[in-house]
């Protein structure tokens, strides 16, 4: 695989964003107001700060884990996800939201995608 660095900060700024963007319509949430946290995969700690910004998200939904451990790659969304849901448990009257937004090398191709996850008890 050939990896064209100078394309991935314009990739990662241009498709990241829409996917969050659909991730959160997938819940119905126009506004981080009603959002636990905010995953977006950490290509690096500047564009994701860029990218937080541009969507207007508070810096207390968006946990950035490679400004301290450095950058991922493809598992940072699960070392996300997995911090998310810890730190849900630990958070009192935490929002029972979680978006996701992704991107990889998908088939030779990058690609971009989001996961949204709203928690729900159970109907008795």
């Amino acid at each position: 695989m050939v990896i064209r660095a100078r394309g991935v900060g314009a990739t990662y700024r241009t498709h990241v964003p829409l996917a969050a963007q659909r991730g959160l319509a997938a819940l119905e949430l126009d506004t981080f107001d009603e959002l636990h946290r905010l995953c977006l995969h950490e290509s690096n700690p500047r564009m994701l700060a860029e990218v937080a910004a541009e969507l207007g998200a508070p810096g207390t939904v968006v946990h950035s884990i490679s400004s301290t451990v450095g950058t991922l790659a493809g598992v940072s969304v699960f070392a996300l996800l997995d911090e998310a849901l810890h730190s849900h448990r630990q958070t009192p009257n935490a929002r029972d939201t979680i978006v996701c937004a992704l991107i990889g090398d998908v088939g030779g191709s990058v690609s971009a995608g989001h996961a949204s996850l709203r928690y729900s008890q159970p109907s008795q």
